[in-house]
């Protein structure tokens, strides 16, 4: 299941709370407010349960839709892994430009420090 029980025990209050003020100025009396509140407290609490279930079975089984997606897919991700080998090897080219020029820069920086000594 997806959280835990203190998601329910926070929702539950949460329902509590706006129910007890959504009742609080009308003609009812106290007891049965406080009751009515722990009513839909209690409520919530189970639902809140219901709704992490539903969560959590629909992240755990994907539709067949996708499973079916999926298998056509495969060889399009065949084709974009050589593309990202390529994409590896294009940067790691740009790494060692980089690196050539940081050397030619250190040593100009060097050569200028020699000067004005």
């Amino acid at each position: 299941m997806v959280g835990s029980y203190l998601y329910n025990c926070w929702a539950a209050v949460i329902a509590f709370t706006i129910y007890f003020f959504m009742t609080f100025q009308s003609l009812n009396t106290p007891t049965s407010i406080i009751v009515k509140s722990f009513v839909v407290a209690i409520v919530v609490f189970f639902v809140t349960y219901l709704v992490r279930f539903i969560i959590a079975f629909v992240m755990k089984n994907p539709s067949e839709e996708l499973e079916q997606e999926q298998g056509t897919d495969e060889n399009e991700n065949a084709q974009s892994k050589s593309d990202t080998a390529e994409e590896i090897e294009k940067e790691k080219t740009a790494e060692k430009i980089t690196e050539d020029q940081a050397e030619k820069l250190a040593n100009s920086v060097k050569t200028m420090l020699g000067n004005d000594e």
